[in-house]
């Protein structure tokens, strides 16, 4: 379930300007193939992300992803996640809009967010992203020697 929060007229509103919108997202599977753009940033989420059922997310230059500080979501690590399991992570930043993955504290610590975890021999491209104030940053699970990954 995504939740967009952009303007002071709709029924959810996170703030009174617009210049304090982000896209909430709550732990939720991706099931088709979904775009987080530059209008949409920072995407915010809530708990554990998966990326399953064939499912493609893309994520465009510019755009922010921040994670929320979990501190006992059940799994192994504390902090959100974003999960990549049956799906395909593309993630394509530019030197000059760079795609950052951080915490969403106003006073960020590293371990505030657990990581972006790969599990299995799905397609991943992470280019000119950043990723900071992770617990683990990257983890590779179950991945066959033959496995590319860019």
């Amino acid at each position: 379930m995504i939740f967009v929060f952009k303007a002071p007229l709709l029924p959810l509103v996170c703030a009174v300007s617009s210049a304090f919108a982000f896209t909430a997202i709550l732990q939720e599977d991706i099931t088709q193939d979904t775009v987080w753009d530059i209008s949409g940033s920072p995407y915010v989420v809530y708990g554990n992300l998966y990326i399953t059922n064939g499912a493609t997310l893309r994520i465009e230059d510019g755009v922010t992803v921040r994670f929320d500080k979990v501190s006992h979501d059940g799994g192994r690590w504390d902090g959100a996640e974003l999960i990549v399991i049956h799906g395909s992570l593309i993630a394509e930043g530019t030197p000059g809009w760079p795609i950052v993955f951080t915490s969403n504290e106003q006073i960020p610590f590293p371990g505030d967010w657990g990581a972006i975890v790969v599990e299995g021999d799905n397609p991943v491209i992470l280019k000119n992203c950043r990723i900071e104030y992770a617990k683990e940053g990257l983890l590779l699970w179950n991945m066959t020697v033959s496995a590319s990954m860019s």
